[in-house]
């Protein structure tokens, strides 16, 4: 039976086989993908959250929330500023001014006044420094960095 097989038919049989196999991948990967923006909030605009300011969508407790409820939002609070800095080095580049930058980080810090003073300062800190390094090519010193919360505050 397998003795009359070409390479023909080898080949033309190996992607199919492949064809079908991505098509079931992508398939599942859709199904799971529209099931995650089904099981969201049930807001259908996905940007309506943009325009909330960050202090009253994420540092909002009740007297009954835990302590776990705490880490989480500090959690998700530190993924946005993170996002945030990323996002402002990256589209700022290389042609603007330190005091540009430094003055639109602050601003960004300025959303963020819970995380100051937190055992993750120093890592978001380091962030910033590498993040301008990286993209701008701007060196920041410790007391530049530490300015920056100041002038948010």
């Amino acid at each position: 039976m397998f003795l009359i097989i070409s390479w023909a038919h080898y080949i033309m049989y190996t992607l199919m086989v492949l064809a079908l196999y991505y098509s079931a991948l992508v398939i599942i990967y859709k199904q799971q993908l529209l099931r995650g923006f089904q099981t969201k909030s049930g807001d259908h605009n996905m940007f309506a959250s943009i325009n909330a300011p960050v202090e009253e969508a994420n540092t909002i407790e009740t007297p009954l929330s835990p302590q776990k409820s705490k880490v989480d939002n500090n959690n998700s609070l530190v993924h946005d500023l993170v996002d945030e800095i990323q996002a402002y080095t990256s589209a700022v580049g290389e042609d603007v001014e330190k005091e540009i930058i430094l003055s639109g980080i602050s601003m960004i810090l300025k959303k963020y006044p819970t995380l100051e003073n937190t055992h993750l300062q120093e890592s978001i800190e380091e962030l910033i420094s590498v993040s301008c390094e990286n993209n701008c090519s701007v060196y920041l010193s410790e007391s530049e960095i530490r300015g920056l919360w100041q002038k948010a505050g």
